[in-house]
C-alpha cells in the first residue's frame, strides 16, 4: 500500500467528505484526539488500496489484512474504529458468514469422504443453497445441529460407507446416549439431516420419521446453597462485576437485558432502574454500587459517549454494547451464571411473598408461565408432610 498515494487523497472532494463524516462520527462517539488521528490515516491506505479490495462493500478482513500488511500500521484499535464507520457508511460488511462457512468447512474433513459429501449438501440446504429453494436457518442453529451430531457421525462414518446405510436402529442407539434437552436437540438434528437428504434424494428412506419431539418436563428450579450466595461479593471485583452480580442476583436480569441497560434507563436521584420500559424501585446495595461504578466510569473514559450502562476498553470509543461474553467472564470466574442467580433471587421471592404468581409477573416481567412455574414449585416445597395414618395396614 503506497502512503505518499493515502496522503494525496486528501485532494479528492469525495475522499474529503468521507473524512469529515469520520470526524462527526468520532466525536459522536467519544473518540479522543489521538484515536481520530490513528483513524484518519487508517481510512486513507484502506481508501488507497481500493483497486486491490475490488468494488464495495469490501469484507471487513480484508480490510484488515490491507492494514495489517502495512509495517507503520500498529493501531488495532483504530482498524476496529475504521472498519466499524466503514460497515455503518455501506462500505464494508461484516465477514461473519464467511468465517462460519471456513468454521463449516472444518466439520467434516476426519469423516469418509462419502459422508462428509452428504452432510455438506445438508448444510447447503439449510443455509438456504441448496438444489431446492428455502429459508436459511440461523447460523447459530446450523452450529447447535452440528455440534450436537459430533459423536453420532463419527460413529457412523467409522463403521458406514454412507449414511444410506444408516437404519432406525442405528438412529435410536445413537439417541439413547442423550438425556435431557441435549437428547431433544439430537432428535431435531437427526430429523432434519435425513428429511432434507430424502428431499434431494441423497439417501433412499428417511430412518427418523419415527422419532417424536422428545421433551422432558422442566426440571424444578435449584437455588444457591447460602455459602455459596454469601461469598458472591467477598472476592476482588471490579465495580462492572460487582454490579452484573447484583443486577442478576437482586433484580433477575438476563445477561441479555444486563448489556442492553442504557445509563438513562438508571435515575439515581429517584432511585429507579428501568427495564424492558417498566421502572423497578432501587435497593440501597445496588444504588450504592451502580453510583461506584458510574464514577469509575467517568474516571476511566471521560470522553466516551457510549449511552449504555456498561462498556469495556473495546466498546468505550463505540456505541455497541458489551457483548454476552463480557457477562459470562464474570460469571464463570465466580462459579455461577447469571441464570443461576436469577433463578435463585425467583425462589427467594416465592418463598417470602407468599408465592404471588401476579405479583411475581409485576415484579419481573416474567411471562405469566414462568410465574406459575416457580410459584407452584414453591407451594409443593411448602406443603407440610402429610400426617401418618394411625392405623397402618
Amino acid at each position: 500500500m503506497n502512503t505518499r498515494r493515502a496522503r494525496h487523497l486528501n485532494k479528492d472532494p469525495a475522499i474529503k467528505t468521507l473524512l469529515e463524516h469520520l470526524s462527526d462520527y468520532a466525536h459522536a462517539r467519544g473518540w479522543s484526539a489521538a484515536i481520530l488521528s490513528q483513524a484518519r490515516t487508517s481510512l486513507r491506505m484502506v481508501l488507497a488500496a481500493r483497486d486491490e479490495l475490488g468494488p464495495p462493500p469490501w469484507p471487513s478482513t480484508a480490510i484488515q489484512e490491507q492494514l495489517a500488511g502495512t509495517t507503520r500500521h500498529r493501531h488495532a484499535t483504530a482498524l476496529r474504529r475504521v472498519t466499524d464507520f466503514l460497515i455503518d457508511e455501506g462500505l464494508a460488511k461484516t465477514s461473519t458468514e464467511l468465517t462460519f462457512q471456513l468454521w463449516l468447512d472444518t466439520q467434516f474433513l476426519a469423516l469418509r469422504p462419502p459422508v462428509a459429501a452428504e452432510l455438506t449438501a445438508w448444510t447447503r440446504a439449510l443455509l438456504g443453497r441448496g438444489v431446492r429453494a428455502r429459508k436459511p436457518l440461523q447460523n447459530s442453529t446450523i452450529r447447535s445441529y452440528v455440534w450436537i451430531l459430533q459423536d453420532p457421525l463419527a460413529t457412523w462414518s467409522h463403521s458406514h460407507e454412507s449414511l444410506r446405510e444408516i437404519t432406525r436402529e442405528a438412529i435410536d442407539d445413537q439417541i439413547s446416549t442423550f438425556t435431557g434437552a441435549k437428547r431433544s436437540l439430537a432428535a431435531s438434528a437427526m430429523r432434519s439431516l435425513f428429511t432434507t437428504l430424502k428431499a434431494q434424494r441423497i439417501v433412499f428412506t428417511n430412518p427418523t420419521t419415527h422419532l417424536t419431539r422428545y421433551s422432558s418436563p422442566p426440571a424444578a428450579p435449584i437455588g444457591l446453597q447460602p455459602a455459596d450466595r454469601a461469598r458472591l461479593l467477598t472476592g476482588e471485583l471490579r465495580p462492572d462485576e460487582t454490579l452484573m452480580v447484583l443486577l442478576a442476583g437482586v433484580h433477575a436480569l438476563r445477561a441479555g437485558q444486563i448489556i442492553k441497560l442504557r445509563i438513562d434507563d438508571v435515575d439515581l436521584p429517584a432511585r429507579t432502574i428501568t427495564i424492558a420500559g417498566t421502572s423497578r424501585a432501587l435497593d440501597t446495595l445496588t444504588a450504592r454500587h451502580l453510583t461506584a461504578w458510574l464514577t469509575y466510569r467517568r474516571r476511566r473514559w471521560p470522553y466516551t459517549a457510549n449511552p449504555h450502562l456498561l462498556i469495556s476498553h473495546q466498546t468505550a470509543n463505540s456505541v455497541a454494547a458489551v457483548n454476552i461474553g463480557h457477562v459470562s467472564k464474570t460469571f464463570r470466574a465466580l462459579g455461577h451464571t447469571a441464570h443461576q442467580l436469577r433463578v435463585d433471587r425467583f425462589l427467594d421471592e416465592v418463598h417470602n411473598g407468599d408465592a404471588d404468581p401476579i405479583r411475581f409477573t409485576r415484579l419481573f416481567g416474567v411471562t405469566a408461565p414462568t410465574a406459575l412455574h416457580y410459584c407452584a414449585d414453591a407451594t409443593e416445597l411448602d406443603q407440610p408432610d402429610p400426617p401418618a395414618d394411625p392405623n397402618p395396614d
